[in-house]
């Protein structure tokens, strides 16, 4: 059969047709009627054998889907993540969460992961049909609010809620709260989270002694839900402590992450309520730590 079936006719009558491998040209829909489409698989041999009525369209098989490694999930660490594709002559991907096209980046080598963000990826092969869309979303953890930690004496002779109050640069969603133990620290805290200009409670979780701590020595909760933080907004952490027993850190100047600002040392007078009791800008009580993720 010639490059390029132009053939006139009508294959209704029930007599398959063979094509060869190659068949150059499109099938020339206007002087025939095949019906519904067909798919061909990707590797078909020296020919197809396409049943009468077999449609206007004759559809290509997909690039396979691009495997995204590691799996999505949350992590405490930034993250490199790879691409692959067999078989495929090119991947490229998207990490704002947007349906990747053959404009979109071209994937060269492993993608580093630092803050949360959806990649997705299709894979393209010549003579085959883009690939379905791999997708995985990266919760990265920043591990702490601050950048150094304190080395201010500690005390025990207050009993009450300690902490700081703050803005954030960009929203941030809470998904623990932490405490400093020091050694001789053997008590459970409960650590709360303020809204400010209501004073009201948004959540609490209380820290276990009992449970283990990070290289610095901080130990953590996990919140019921995690709670998102909004741009410009005026929120105070702050932990329970109790006279004579776990020795906590006086007020100090912290080194925090770039996006926290608007600090203040602040305090209340019984546990468990908002703290009405501002002390020196830029400073805090204790060490009330966030978990938390962009």
């Amino acid at each position: 059969m010639p490059r390029g079936l132009n053939r006139s006719g009508d294959f209704r009558n029930g007599s398959p047709i063979t094509l060869p491998l190659t068949f150059g040209t499109p099938v020339n829909t206007a002087t025939h009627n095949f019906g519904n489409p067909v798919t061909l698989p990707q590797n078909f041999g020296n020919a197809v054998t396409l049943p009468k009525n077999f449609g206007n369209i004759i559809t290509p098989p997909a690039a396979t889907t691009p495997t995204i490694t590691p799996d999505g999930g949350i992590y405490t660490v930034p993250q490199s993540v790879t691409l692959s594709s067999v078989g495929s002559s090119a991947i490229y991907y998207t990490t704002d969460g947007s349906t990747p096209t053959t404009g979109s980046t071209l994937y060269t080598g492993a993608i580093t992961v630092s803050s949360t963000e959806t990649i997705k990826a299709i894979a393209t092969a010549v003579g085959l049909a883009n690939s379905a869309v791999a997708s995985a979303t990266f919760d990265i953890l920043l591990t702490n609010s601050f950048a150094v930690f304190p080395t201010t004496a500690t005390r025990n002779n207050f009993t009450g809620s300690l902490g700081w109050t703050f803005q954030v640069t960009a929203p941030i969603t809470i998904e623990q709260f932490g405490r400093l133990y020091v050694a001789g620290n053997t008590q459970n805290h409960t650590a709360y989270l303020w809204l400010n200009s209501s004073q009201s409670l948004l959540t609490s979780a209380t820290i276990l002694a009992a449970s283990s701590s990070d290289s610095n020595g901080f130990k953590y909760v996990s919140l019921a839900t995690p709670y998102v933080l909004a741009t410009g907004t005026q929120y105070s952490i702050t932990i329970d402590e109790t006279s004579g027993g776990d020795t906590f850190t006086d007020m100090w100047t912290p080194d925090l992450q770039p996006i926290f600002t608007t600090t203040q040392a602040v305090f209340s007078n019984s546990p468990g309520t908002y703290p009405t009791n501002g002390q020196s800008m830029g400073e805090m009580y204790d060490t009330a730590a966030m978990v938390y993720h962009t």
